[in-house]
């Protein structure tokens, strides 16, 4: 980066996928605040020669109530020209971490950084460089990890709901995408995806007469297993609630981590302020809670394939309990099972 250079506002655009993620309408505090002082804290810009202008990529706020304090110039460090989609994506999410964030907005950040990944990926593909260390891995799953949106499965479910939302929004339906919003932010990804699920309205060719094509009617949220294929019924809750235990896991892995943390990164019980907390008891506590949770889900790890995504559609086990506990497939139904059992003519 190098040093600061004063521009004119005026000469100065905002990052389109920033104002997509955060928003960055200035405060009036903020606003106050520059009125008074000016814009203390250099914005941080780099310059596109094929657009001839700067773009923002931190300090949106700040630029916007300089326009509103009719501030003709601030000061800018200047990022290397033309910088690569990928980095600009990685520059806009990383030069947040700070700020305090809703989960739409974490939601946002990991689609913007497992884009950036995607695109990295490819760059160094083309250069012949292979991925090593923490570059190794699925994109949404490391993007989510770095948010700190939890596990992929609940990215995704994420995703689809902010995509909603901006659906609604372009169709004019702000009132119900401000309620998908809400029940997003207030943290249960799995409520909201479902909320958001329940606004789909099916197109106008779609729509039957009364009594007509019971059997489309009647499939309408069917479940679908690993390998894509409907399920009975029976089946359609446990293997629909996979997320649902992975969130809690990582819910469960989450108090554990700010209670009791690591030696070099100890928790609340691990500091001053938790001096009258027991961490002996709480780990087991939490031990014995993420213990009933994982050993009361309805799927288990695959004693032959061990679930390995290359193994697993050929796994003669697999196929058979259809990635289910055992317990589950003990207590099913005898047409469920023998769907299970035959799943591989399917």
């Amino acid at each position: 980066m190098s040093a600061t250079k004063e521009l004119r506002v005026e000469e100065i655009f905002e990052h389109p996928v920033n104002a997509k993620i955060y928003g960055d309408k200035a405060p009036e505090r903020l606003v106050q605040s520059v009125r008074e002082h000016g814009v203390m804290t250099p914005v941080i810009v780099f310059y596109d020669t094929s657009e001839c202008r700067y773009v923002c990529l931190s300090g949106h706020s700040r630029l916007n109530a300089a326009r509103q304090c009719s501030i003709e110039t601030v000061s800018a460090y200047v990022e290397q020209d033309d910088m690569p989609e990928w980095l600009q994506l990685q520059k806009i999410v990383e030069l947040n971490q700070g700020r305090d964030k809703t989960i739409e907005q974490k939601t946002r950040e990991t689609e913007a950084l497992e884009k950036s990944k995607v695109l990295f990926a490819q760059d160094r593909q083309k250069a012949g460089v292979k991925a090593e260390g923490d570059e190794v891995g699925d994109a949404l799953t490391l993007a989510a990890k770095e948010t700190g949106l939890g596990s992929r499965p609940t990215a995704k479910k994420a995703i689809e709901v902010v995509r909603k939302i901006d659906e609604l929004e372009e169709s004019g339906d702000n009132e119900a995408a401000e309620k998908l919003r809400t029940a997003l932010n207030k943290g249960n990804v799995s409520a909201a995806k479902r909320m958001a699920t329940a606004t789909e309205k099916p197109a106008e060719s779609e729509v039957s007469a009364p009594g007509e094509n019971a059997e489309s009617e009647n499939s309408v949220g069917v479940a679908l297993d690993q390998l894509g294929k409907p399920v009975p019924e029976e089946l359609a809750e446990p293997f629909n609630s996979r997320s649902e235990y992975e969130e809690i896991v990582v819910l469960i892995d989450s108090l554990k981590k700010r209670l009791i943390g690591t030696p070099r990164n100890p928790g609340l019980a691990g500091r001053v302020a938790g001096n009258w907390l027991d961490s002996e008891a709480l780990k087991i506590l939490l031990g014995d809670l993420k213990k009933a949770v994982t050993e009361g889900e309805p799927f288990s790890i695959c004693p032959e394939c061990r679930c390995a995504q290359k193994k697993r559609e050929s796994c003669r086990l697999c196929r058979q309990l259809g990635f289910i506990s055992f317990q589950v497939h003990d207590s099913l139904p005898p047409n469920s099972k023998t769907w299970l059992a035959n799943r591989k003519s399917n």
